[in-house]
């Protein structure tokens, strides 16, 4: 058998108090995440650079800007009423409500990170269908792929695509394949 150490025993405590607090949604995941960081980096289980090293990630830091951008956008109110003028007033279907959401959502995706613009559309698109008698659940799937396709087509589209450029960078610092452009990636995105 073998013996996991008092720092093995901390961080499986850890990890299982974490997951009954994310089960209970007693706390936000990433204030749980943190948290439970925290308390290894405390017990000296891993020590700060270790700790920090996840947000020295080009990616991750580009990830929580674009949140700011995006909740700044949705707090103006103009994303609002862009997508009220982009949407229209009136859909005679279903079918017909989908595809005029599709179109805007995958543009935003690429130049948004997809993520914080599906937390966004998600009470425009709700009220939306409303005032046009289209139930929002013919909607908010075809969100999720709308924002997804948008999001392949570009380096910030993705948290994904942002998490391996900086990966990529750091291992192939010196090289001429060390970074992505905007737009490398547009061609495997686009079908």
């Amino acid at each position: 058998m073998v013996s996991l150490g008092w720092d093995g025993a901390v961080t499986i405590v850890v990890l299982v108090l974490g997951l009954i607090v994310m089960m209970g949604d007693w706390m936000a995941p990433h204030l749980t995440f943190t948290l439970m960081v925290g308390v290894l980096m405390a017990a000296t289980v891993i020590d700060t650079r270790a700790g920090a090293s996840g947000f020295s990630n080009t990616g991750v830091l580009t990830v929580v800007i674009l949140y700011s951008v995006a909740e700044g956008v949705s707090q103006t109110g103009g994303l609002d009423r862009l997508m009220s003028r982009v949407l229209g007033t009136t859909a005679t279907s279903g079918r017909a409500a989908m595809i005029r959401m599709m179109l805007p959502v995958a543009v935003s995706s690429a130049f948004l990170n997809n993520t914080p613009i599906v937390a966004l559309m998600i009470p425009i698109l709700i009220s939306w269908g409303r005032r046009c008698n289209v139930s929002p659940k013919q909607l908010l799937i075809p969100l999720s792929y709308a924002s997804i396709f948008g999001g392949t087509t570009t380096l910030i589209g993705t948290s994904t695509n942002l998490v391996i450029a900086g990966l990529q960078s750091r291992r192939y610092s010196g090289t001429e394949n060390a970074t992505f452009n905007f737009f490398d990636i547009t061609p495997y995105g686009l079908p």
